[in-house]
């Protein structure tokens, strides 16, 4: 009995920590290439959806399809205070590192969705281990190439920086009327 209960208590804590790592990141893979995606509920519609991407200053090179908003996203800094985390407990390649990708935002009725492919990293700095503006894709740091699976030291803090870092850029709201 007592060792049935200590399977169960395992079985338990174990299927906890499985479904907190699906829901601590939006992060896929398909065909080795990593990408980010979520869904977001609006009460906005595709106009004010559109206005609200372009006023945020998200996305360059936007380009405005049926129900589709499509672009390249600013530099991102990691937000790893944000998502609870400090420097120095944050991979070197998280917090040395803009990042940027080709979003993608679908609209339909009372949501949206983002996609963010082609995640680069570019070097804020010269140090000794790369030069300023040295750009990387993220796939070498987070995907086991040919398993088509993230790597457990991704699927840690950065995958949680990340998506905490994209989750807030991505959030749009409409802009409330200042009456000026």
């Amino acid at each position: 009995m007592k060792k049935q209960f200590v399977i169960t208590i395992l079985l338990l804590t174990f299927s906890i920590v499985l479904y907190s790592q699906k829901e601590s990141n939006s992060f896929l893979i398909e065909n080795d290439k990593l990408l980010w995606q979520k869904i977001f509920i609006t009460e906005m519609s595709f106009d004010q959806l559109t206005l609200a991407v372009i006023e945020s200053g998200v996305l360059s090179s936007i380009n405005i399809e049926e129900n589709k908003i499509v672009g390249e996203s600013k530099l991102f800094e990691a937000e790893y205070k944000g998502a609870g985390f400090s420097e120095f407990g944050t991979p070197m390649y998280i917090a040395r590192s803009f990042f940027e990708g080709y979003c993608v935002i679908d609209f339909k009725d009372g949501r949206y969705r983002v996609t963010i492919r082609n995640i680069m990293l570019t070097q804020k700095y010269s140090d000794g281990l790369s030069t300023l503006g040295e750009k990387r894709t993220i796939e070498s740091f987070a995907v086991n190439i040919g398993k088509d699976t993230l790597k457990p030291s991704f699927n840690k803090k950065p995958a949680i920086i990340l998506d905490y870092t994209f989750n807030k850029a991505f959030t749009f709201s409409m802009a409330e009327d200042d009456e000026w």
